[in-house]
């Protein structure tokens, strides 16, 4: 890859580690951020609750993306843990998780002694574009927490992000540090 003429990097820290290596190269390299995976129509359709058994009044946590550990769902269940707690929300919150099946979801949940949260966790799988985008579109606040920090590669985030979704997420060792996700 270094004889390549120019040299692509999808988030910050890789970016700036190579031009410091090899400051004789640094021109050929770039930064290039992804773009969102999931873009949203015109007019995103909400969705549909009831179909899944979440009453309509809930506020709606999402995650989007799959279980690799990097993905911290032990996080994601925290935070729902708290949201529950909230005596505002009187405990009508539900986490939804898309990319993620149910299965997957009951073994996370147990393995994390959190198996009572499961009446207000929801675990959808894959789903097409259209639906994935109902639900960022209809998403109170999107958890993209990352054991190596947020960054631009994140695709799922981004897409929150294309949706006006709120997100909520972590810094780390990866977080890009030009933009400023603090005010996003």
């Amino acid at each position: 890859a270094l004889l390549a003429d120019e040299i692509f990097f999808t988030y910050e820290a890789p970016w700036r580690r190579y031009r410091r290596y090899l400051p004789w190269r640094a021109e050929r390299f770039h930064w290039l951020p992804v773009g969102a995976t999931v873009e949203p129509p015109a007019r995103a359709a909400k969705a549909r609750l009831a179909k899944h058994g979440i009453p309509a009044n809930h506020k709606i946590l999402l995650h989007f993306g799959g279980a690799h550990p990097t993905h911290q769902l032990a996080w994601a269940f925290s935070a729902l843990e708290s949201a529950l707690a909230c005596k505002a929300l009187s405990g009508r919150v539900t986490l939804v998780f898309l990319g993620n099946d149910e299965g997957t979801i009951t073994r996370l949940l147990g393995a994390a002694a959190k198996s009572h949260l499961a009446p207000n966790v929801r675990a959808l799988g894959q789903l097409s574009a259209a639906e994935a985008s109902g639900w960022l579109a209809r998403a109170d606040l999107v958890l993209a927490p990352f054991l190596d920090g947020v960054s631009s590669r994140r695709s799922s985030l981004v897409s929150a992000l294309a949706h006006g979704t709120a997100v909520l997420t972590t810094r780390g060792e990866n977080t890009d540090r030009r933009l400023r996700w603090h005010q996003a």
